[in-house]
């Protein structure tokens, strides 16, 4: 048994007052007293939570660099000291493939 803190008196664990029902007993009241209202929030908050997010990741975007500077360095470095190495096959088949799509006519919209 627990004790009521306010007038210390042994309480039944049947007597406890679930809250976590009476809040799910007042959201369902709200509700059919605005059903049109809670119809138009349900359509509403994810398309709001969509745009937040959406915002979020356009500010990141925005702060990051457009160069990786850190591949750059590495690639300079390695240039440098000699030790780069030019996969000639690689640019070949990156060069066909750009010569593929700059050549393939528009699609029919």
């Amino acid at each position: 048994m627990d004790t009521d803190t306010t007038t210390d008196t042994p309480q039944k664990s049947s007597d406890k007052i679930d809250f976590n029902t009476a809040g799910e007993i007042q959201k369902n009241k709200k509700r059919n007293q605005h059903p049109r209202k809670q119809q138009t929030l349900a359509v509403d908050d994810p398309v709001e939570a969509l745009n937040r997010r959406a915002r979020e990741l356009s500010t990141q975007i925005e702060q990051e660099p457009v160069v990786d500077i850190e591949k750059v360095k590495a690639i300079k470095a390695a240039i440098s000291a000699g030790t780069y190495q030019v996969d000639a096959n690689r640019i070949a088949t990156k060069l066909m493939e750009l010569e593929f799509h700059l050549n393939k006519p528009p699609k029919d919209s």
